[in-house]
């Protein structure tokens, strides 16, 4: 059967835009309607003091600082709301500078795109499938290179997909590079690294997790009030972690269980459907869950 994994964004119809900015993989989606922006910054192994977001409407504006007060969360978590001006043609540019005690680190050239999503169809193969932010604008062609060498320029209709075939490949260093052109040139640009890709399949696609996550169960499922979640029993609770994403693919929800069956209140939540992501440490196991 084929799997459906949206680890790192699903798309907000029509309504909001997600930014996730790491050392790994930086990219943002979404429409004119609203953006949240939600991006971790960095490995917990770096302290962050905060974080600056800037943001030019269009590559011929100049950047503005969005917030003049440093950005800071717990985790190297960051997340809240522009609903500034946009350009309905043309994506939205942001620039993360990421305050630590010795140093800022700057990410920029981040276009919007208005969706981003990884199919894994099976063992060995990530699925990459991406939308314009305008489909009328963009884009007639995109230009890929991986590790520098250049795989081609592909023309497509509204959505770009592409199947990375991870067999054999021992080293998730590599990196992916696209850039998407519409009718003047130069749209938009993604990228992000192997590594990101390799832990999305290890998550779905390594038969010998696949008995652990099916011990990963949710119930009742749709719920109203309240879930509750079955961990598996080969999960120690020393490193676990527990997180429940909206929509959106915003960060809801954090705690570390006390017990191998843990309660969630989805109350107070609209009704959609979301994530639910059991961290124990090295894998992580996500399930969908429909509120009511």
């Amino acid at each position: 059967m084929k799997k459906l994994l949206i680890i790192l964004v699903v798309l907000s119809f029509g309504s909001q835009l997600l930014a996730q900015i790491s050392s790994s993989y930086a990219f943002a989606t979404g429409t004119t309607a609203g953006v949240s922006i939600m991006w971790d910054a960095y490995s917990d192994q770096i302290t962050i003091e905060g974080c600056y977001l800037y943001k030019k409407i269009t590559y011929t504006h100049e950047y503005e600082l969005l917030h003049n007060e440093l950005l800071v969360s717990e985790d190297s978590t960051y997340s809240f709301t522009d609903q500034g001006a946009f350009d309905p043609d043309y994506p939205p540019i942001y620039a993360i500078h990421v305050q630590t005690a010795d140093s800022v680190y700057v990410i920029e050239e981040i276009y919007a795109f208005q969706m981003i999503e990884f199919d894994v169809p099976g063992d060995e193969i990530v699925s990459m499938q991406l939308k314009g932010w305008s489909s009328s604008q963009c884009c007639q062609s995109v230009k890929l290179w991986i590790d520098d060498i250049f795989m081609g320029d592909f023309t497509y209709d509204d959505t770009f997909v592409y199947n990375f075939n991870l067999e054999g490949i021992t080293d998730p260093s590599f990196d992916v590079y696209l850039i998407f052109e519409g009718y003047d040139g130069l749209y938009a640009e993604f990228s992000l690294t192997g590594t990101h890709l390799f832990w999305i399949l290890n998550t779905v696609g390594n038969p010998e997790l696949e008995e652990t996550h099916k011990q990963f169960s949710l119930f009742p499922n749709p719920a109203s009030n309240a879930v509750w979640l079955k961990l598996p029993e080969r999960i120690s609770l020393v490193e676990t972690q527990i997180e429940l994403y909206s929509p959106s693919g915003m960060l809801l929800y954090k705690e570390k269980p006390s017990s191998h069956f843990h309660k969630i209140d989805v109350a107070h939540l609209p009704k959609g459907t979301y994530l639910v992501r059991l961290w124990d440490g090295a894998i992580g196991y996500v399930e969908k869950l429909v509120v009511r």
